[in-house]
């Protein structure tokens, strides 16, 4: 099975600066996108968290029939995101 994903988060790793608390406060969601977001979270999306000091990670995951709706909340989303979003084959083990 083929599926489009898409994490909206910021990072520990190495390769990506951890944000300061002044530039964190940058960060704001308008009540649209928050109403988007909750919606989401109710539904379609999971949240990760990596370690006790990481931040938590925002995971949208659809399959490749609703590439549209992914890249619309990509666009939505966008400058609250690190990575645009990617294409992942997942097999599904009950029909095997």
């Amino acid at each position: 099975m083929l599926y489009l994903t898409n994490s909206f988060h910021s990072s520990t790793s190495n390769s990506v600066k951890r944000i300061s608390n002044a530039e964190r406060l940058k960060f704001n969601l308008n009540s649209y996108l928050k109403k988007i977001l909750i919606g989401n979270i109710l539904g379609d999306i999971h949240m990760r968290r990596f370690s006790e000091k990481a931040n938590v990670r925002i995971i949208f995951r659809q399959g490749y029939k609703n590439a549209t709706y992914l890249f619309h909340l990509f666009s939505l989303f966008q400058e609250f995101v690190i990575t645009p979003p990617s294409i992942s084959v997942v097999s599904n083990k009950k029909n095997r």
